[in-house]
């Protein structure tokens, strides 16, 4: 269910071929449900065996970022994007709770919740985009900030927050996830990590800024975000800025 390497390939088919409204749910719920699964199990079953669950999650949190990064930067179709970009996320969540110290599980704890509320927001627009331009392509589409400028606007702020770019809550819950692994002495694995986070995120922004601001070729529909949508998807981004500023209080 959360999509950790090697199960899985039924997250991009599943997100590419359900309507928008189902992919907001599978994209969001069901993860958080299957983290909690998983926090319980290793806290009051798998702890007898803590070197051996650890390095186990370390190795899967690793792999699944790997392959989840390559995959993603390599796509056309944008609900596959975005479904290969999750792997990153839940890939270092698993590293997260793979540490399993106190900062590290608050940290994911945190990442967990400002994932689900991120990951609503682009597949909402991610929806929008498709209506508009009539594709799921997104070689097809350009000139975003021009056409249409609200879905531009929310579609840029979506992609700097599951990236994982300030002001954005994942900014904070990534950064006290990577400080944990340095302060716990995984020294080699923090590394690894920030090479796999900065080639996503070049080849993500890529797509992006590709879409918005290339020259127009294909004229959408027009800009379908109505006056109700922006306040709730604004309102979205910045509880995840509240939630990851909060991250603070954690103690360790």
């Amino acid at each position: 269910k959360l999509g950790v390497v090697p199960f899985h390939m039924w997250i991009p088919d599943v997100y590419h071929g359900a309507p928008t409204s189902v992919t907001l749910f599978i994209g969001s719920a069901p993860k958080l449900a299957a983290f909690a699964i998983v926090m319980r199990l290793l806290v009051n079953g798998l702890i007898t065996m803590a070197q051996d669950w650890q390095a186990m999650l370390i190795i899967l949190s690793v792999l699944s970022m790997a392959i989840g990064n390559l995959a993603a930067i390599a796509q056309t179709n944008i609900k596959r994007m975005l479904a290969y970009s999750s792997m990153e996320n839940i890939g270092l969540m698993i590293a997260g709770i793979g540490v399993f110290s106190q900062l590290s599980i608050g940290a994911t704890l945190v990442h967990m919740f400002n994932h689900a509320l991120l990951k609503f927001v682009l597949f909402y627009i991610a929806g929008t985009i498709v209506q508009e331009y009539q594709t799921k392509n997104m070689m097809r589409i350009h000139g975003m900030i021009g056409d249409v400028p609200h879905t531009a606007t929310f579609w840029l702020l979506g992609i700097i927050g599951i990236l994982g770019m300030p002001p954005l809550g994942l900014f904070f819950s990534k950064f006290y996830i990577l400080y944990s692994l340095f302060l716990s002495g995984h020294y080699l694995l923090g590394i690894v990590i920030i090479v796999l986070l900065a080639g996503i995120l070049i080849g993500i922004l890529y797509h992006a800024l590709r879409m918005l601001c290339d020259k127009a070729k294909r004229k959408p529909v027009g800009d379908l975000l109505e006056h109700a949508d922006t306040p709730f998807l604004a309102a979205l981004l910045l509880g995840s800025v509240i939630i990851g500023a909060g991250i603070g209080e954690i103690p360790y």
